[in-house]
């Protein structure tokens, strides 16, 4: 996704995004619910187990498990009931039939098992959905929580959210851009690849757009914002992100619309069982309940209620996690069927950790001694290919003293080394320092260029 495509819009967020809260926060709260979902299915099982092992089997005269039944299937018979109300058949509510079925037949363990049988799937269902919430979180943490604002020629500090479109924003070196906007004053690179998923850091010179979320590398920049809040690219991310886990895939469209018919044949076949073992086989009424009951139980939707979408919201979290914004489950299902693609760029595909492919030197210059120059001059910088090449460095010797840095966004970084001028950058900084480019170097810098590479060229006092 390149500044084009993010400068294209749809409709906005219906409603503000939730401001930005601490990860702490967020972490212990969805412990906290999953911890609840654990203990009511500890508590559950291990009620089970003491009745089936005969160790506690009844309280006030009521087996324990049929008290189980209750208290660990409040949430289904609840939820079940209130859709039926509204005239909607779910699984949940062939499996409140079979719960209730199993208990008046006395089978109090089986109805028990069944809860417990649902109560795990629903806990994955959640933990499955969570980590999709995640992921949503992830995005919403990019937005910064104040803003430095000019008014009237002097910066103010605000919360983000008072930030109007027209206010003139300072974003220093390392801080996350506030708003979306275009560059007025100042140059900088800036990392993007949170938003645009690039590879690289995209120089910005005054008029160039920038966004929310981004990181502002090097240089400080004045930025007049045009969309805030609701109206942010972030902010429609976060809807595609929200908007992917209610799109339905065909096969999960396709198991609810199965759910609908489901249920009806599971009571009306239950009742052909009771009247089968009653009236035709003449097995008396409790003993044709129990046939019933049986019955019901067995054909216990579970596995259809929960496999589904679970799989669904699973799948969306991971790839939103890994940075892959799937707009529904109806495309996550359709790419299951895509046998080739097709990229349109070199260097679309990438790690995202740059390294040093090589090292060309000219005539009479080492390849250690470019590397260490390199190095002493980027190792002032926070942009991932000066962290690069002073990773690169590091392996060969130890770096000389550089004082002195200066960076040029767009260009590159000059230093003193060992008390000479330096520079590490692109042939334009070479050409503003006076520099000359030696001629067998410029089909190096082609050939580099056509296979992907960056090149950065290195000058130490004047050549």
């Amino acid at each position: 996704m390149t500044d084009d495509h993010l400068r294209h819009r749809t409709e906005p967020l219906p409603h503000d995004p939730p401001p930005p809260h601490d990860e702490g926060d967020e972490e212990e709260e969805e412990e906290s619910v999953a911890w609840s979902d654990i203990a009511l299915i500890l508590f559950v099982a291990t009620g089970i187990a003491l009745n089936l092992t005969g160790v506690f089997t009844q309280i006030f005269g009521v087996d324990t498990c049929a008290i189980l039944t209750l208290v660990g299937g409040y949430g289904i018979f609840w939820d079940s009931l209130t859709r039926l109300a509204r005239g909607k058949l779910g699984g949940d509510l062939a499996v409140t039939i079979a719960a209730f079925a199993a208990l008046a037949i006395g089978e109090y363990v089986a109805a028990a098992e069944v809860i417990l049988i649902m109560l795990i799937g629903t806990a994955l269902e959640s933990f499955a959905v969570g980590r999709t919430r995640g992921a949503i979180a992830a995005l919403l943490r990019l937005v910064p929580e104040r803003a430095t604002v000019l008014r009237d020629g002097e910066p103010v500090t605000l919360p983000v959210h008072e930030v109007q479109p027209g206010d003139r924003v300072i974003v220093r070196p390392g801080e996350r851009i506030p708003v979306d906007g275009i560059v007025r004053a100042g140059a900088s690179t800036v990392d993007q690849a949170a938003l645009t998923g690039e590879s690289q850091p995209v120089d910005k010179q005054p008029g160039d757009p920038v966004f929310t979320g981004t990181i502002n590398l090097l240089g400080r920049l004045e930025v007049e914002a045009t969309a805030v809040g609701e109206q942010t690219t972030l902010a429609e991310v976060i809807r595609l992100v929200e908007l992917a886990e209610a799109r339905k895939a065909p096969v999960q469209r396709l198991a609810d619309r199965w759910a609908e018919y489901f249920v009806p044949t599971v009571v009306a076949l239950g009742i052909a069982t009771f009247l089968l073992w009653w009236l035709i086989l003449g097995r008396s009424p409790a003993d044709a309940a129990r046939k019933m009951a049986a019955a019901l139980i067995i054909a216990c939707p579970c596995a259809l209620i929960l496999a589904t979408p679970t799989g669904i919201a699973a799948a969306i979290g991971r790839a939103a996690r890994r940075g892959i914004l799937t707009k529904g489950g109806v495309f996550l299902e359709a790419i299951g069927s895509v046998d080739c693609v097709v990229f349109d760029k070199t260097g679309t595909l990438t790690t995202g950790e740059p390294v040093v492919a090589s090292v060309v030197p000219v005539a009479g210059v080492t390849t250690a001694e470019v590397l260490r120059v390199a190095a002493a001059v980027e190792q002032g910088a926070s942009h991932p290919i000066a962290a690069a090449i002073a990773a690169a460095a590091r392996q060969e010797a130890a770096l000389p003293a550089a004082t002195d840095f200066e960076f040029r966004p767009g260009r590159g970084v000059i230093a003193q080394v060992e008390g000479a001028p330096a520079l590490a950058g692109n042939a334009r900084l070479l050409h503003e320092m006076g520099v000359p480019l030696p001629d067998p170097i410029r089909p190096e810098i082609e050939r580099l260029e056509q296979a992907g590479q960056t090149p950065v060229l290195v000058a130490h006092d004047g050549r």
